[in-house]
């Protein structure tokens, strides 16, 4: 049968002293299987437990520290865990104005003061925040940050700009340096076939592909483009292109190709000599030779041989011998005069002895002595202008010819007898 306790005023239940005596110790105990208060409930004792299995809230906001005119002292709850550990705890730090979520030893009577707590492992579907700290490594399966991150490090397979066509930076502090260590490659794709360099914004170079050619650039004006490498521990130069001179490239010692084409070769430096040597008894080929010079010598001081015609269209000074000299020896059949050489110098060795000279070229000088008297030598030409032989009897016979179109003609003679 339900029963009212009603009065018309304020109504006290006190059990012995009661608390605000401050030696009450009795207490007053409701047994029911519900105690229902339909007003306002106010506690003024410094302690409330609530020992149930579920405890239900219908309130939507809980307030702690109500009514207090400033806060000194941390704020949070604290989650009993017994033997399984330090008690869990969501702590506001106070002299930090931060959330602290972890592990503390603290428990609800700790209430003045900072309370320690040690920050702990927080699992969530999502994140959302202005800044972010993070002092160890931030490991998560992708997130979109709208702000910035601050962090000791970052470990990810991928960073992609958080916007279309957004451009991504990545910048050191100060004079920091930003190193990449791959395991494997580095391998940098770029769809606009540009990878631009820049020092403090300004453009120095760049690596292009223009169609299928790859193209190594010095942007600046008139900027070298400059290989070096390291010699024996020291800094060389290998190679200088110079921008200013079109691209002209000097390289810092010598060349090693199998061929070289080009339109001029110049000596590096004033008075300094060009040597082209062939390796081991090679020989250097030359297509075609002009000297456009005042000198002609051979390295040692010797001679020049030249194995071919020559053809001089201007004037030919000589300040030595220019000759050939091909030296004859008779004998019972006719010997050939070669066209090959200036002097030929005949040689006799009994009898009568034949020799034959076929025609020349439009212009050649030949000239024909004995220098060996052991019988008569006669010179018979294929075309002679003055005769049709030449009769050498003594040494220092001699005679000198000059071709034209008709044939041999004579020009000197000392003692041999033309017929």
């Amino acid at each position: 049968m339900a029963k009212t306790l009603r009065t018309s005023g304020d109504y006290t239940i006190k059990a012995g002293d009661g608390f605000n005596s401050g030696s009450g110790t009795n207490t007053i105990t409701f047994d029911s299987s519900l105690v229902s208060v339909s007003g306002n409930l106010t506690v003024a004792g410094t302690t409330t437990t609530v020992n149930t299995t579920n405890t239900v809230v219908a309130d939507n906001i809980i307030e702690l520290n109500s009514g207090i005119s400033a806060s000194s002292n941390d704020a949070g709850i604290i989650i009993e865990r017994g033997s399984t550990g330090d008690n869990a705890a969501i702590v506001w730090d106070e002299s930090a104005d931060k959330f602290t979520l972890g592990t503390t030893t603290a428990t609800g009577a700790d209430k003045s003061g900072g309370i320690t707590v040690t920050a702990g492992a927080l699992e969530i579907g999502a994140l959302t925040a202005t800044t972010g700290t993070f002092s160890g490594a931030l490991t998560c399966v992708g997130f979109t940050v709208e702000g910035n991150i601050t962090a000791g490090q970052v470990t990810t397979n991928e960073i992609t700009a958080n916007g279309s066509n957004a451009a991504v930076t990545i910048a050191s502090s100060g004079t920091g340096d930003i190193n990449i260590d791959a395991g494997g490659d580095v391998i940098v794709d770029v769809d606009n076939a540009d990878l631009i360099l820049k020092d403090d914004g300004t453009e120095f170079g760049r690596l292009s592909r223009v169609t299928a050619d790859f193209v190594i650039k010095a942007s600046a004006q008139d900027q070298d483009l400059i290989f070096k490498g390291n010699d024996g521990g020291s800094t060389v130069t290998a190679l200088t292109f110079d921008m200013s001179e079109g691209g002209e490239a000097t390289f810092g010692a010598g060349i090693t190709a199998n061929s070289l084409t080009t339109n001029v070769i110049n000596s590096n430096g004033s008075n300094a000599d060009i040597s082209i040597q062939p390796s081991g008894t090679g020989n250097v080929t030359l297509g075609a030779i002009k000297i456009n010079g005042t000198t002609l010598s051979s390295d040692d001081s010797t001679k020049i041989t030249i194995a071919e015609a020559t053809d001089v269209t201007g004037t030919l000074f000589s300040r030595g011998t220019v000759h050939g000299v091909q030296r004859l020896t008779g004998s019972g059949s006719t010997e050939v005069i070669n066209l090959t050489d200036t002097v030929t110098l005949l040689i006799t060795t009994g009898g009568s002895q034949a020799f034959s000279l076929a025609d020349g070229v439009e212009g050649q000088l030949k000239i024909i002595s004995m220098v060996t008297d052991g019988g008569t030598g006669i010179v018979t030409p294929a075309n002679f202008v003055n005769g049709t032989r030449v009769t050498f009897d003594d040494v220092e016979d001699t005679i000198t010819l000059l071709y034209q179109s008709t044939g041999w003609v004579l020009l000197a003679r000392q003692n041999a007898v033309v017929s």
